[in-house]
């Protein structure tokens, strides 16, 4: 599999790469790849692609890609603020994973986190109708904040009642980061956020 690393100028074409019409899933900032592969290994019958801004993870990944000879997985490198509006196309995924964002607590890094207004809406726009984003974080605070801003995007809804998280991971698998949580029985909040039309 090709790695494309900060290539927003130059279009991917999703239908050569997986060679199939199979759902879409997307992870932003797949970190240590656990989840991903495991979910692409379960789940043949899904195509997945993973966002990571970190090359060394990366190219960990595609060296399990490679030995696990894994068709249905693609991995890029980059900002996803930078590349995915031009490398994903609207009405294109039937899944967006977001997995423990980094929080960047100090006030002068707020500018780094992942979702504002704008971007989540983006986000919104590349979700098919009735897509869903799965969202969990350890740090309250930051759930919190990604949790209002999904909310109250234009056709997003929490799955679950307004303002409320998930107790349970409705996922197949668990991320590296979740199971260190549950190791250390620190509280996960979670949420699945619907694209209604």
């Amino acid at each position: 599999m090709k790695i494309t690393y900060n290539k927003a100028e130059e279009p991917v074409h999703w239908s050569e790469i997986f060679t199939n019409s199979n759902p879409i899933e997307l992870e932003l900032g797949c970190g240590r790849p656990h989840y991903i592969l495991e979910k692409a290994i379960l789940h043949p019958e899904i195509n997945f692609i993973g966002i990571e801004y970190k090359s060394h993870w990366v190219n960990h990944a595609q060296e399990k890609i490679t030995r696990l000879r894994l068709k249905n997985i693609h991995m890029l490198c980059g900002n996803a603020r930078n590349i995915l509006p031009s490398l994903i196309p609207d009405n294109f995924l039937n899944q967006l994973t977001i997995q423990f964002p980094d929080p960047w607590f100090k006030r002068r890094h707020f500018k780094r986190r992942l979702l504002d207004v704008p971007f989540t809406q983006i986000l919104a726009n590349k979700l098919q109708n009735r897509g869903m984003i799965f969202l969990q974080s350890d740090v309250k605070e930051l759930f919190d904040l990604y949790l209002n801003l999904l909310e109250n995007c234009p056709g997003l809804h929490n799955s679950a009642d307004k303002s409320a998280h998930l107790k349970d991971n409705p996922m197949s698998v668990k991320s590296h980061r979740e199971k260190k949580c549950i190791l250390k029985e620190l509280p996960v909040y979670r949420v699945l956020i619907q694209k209604i039309l």
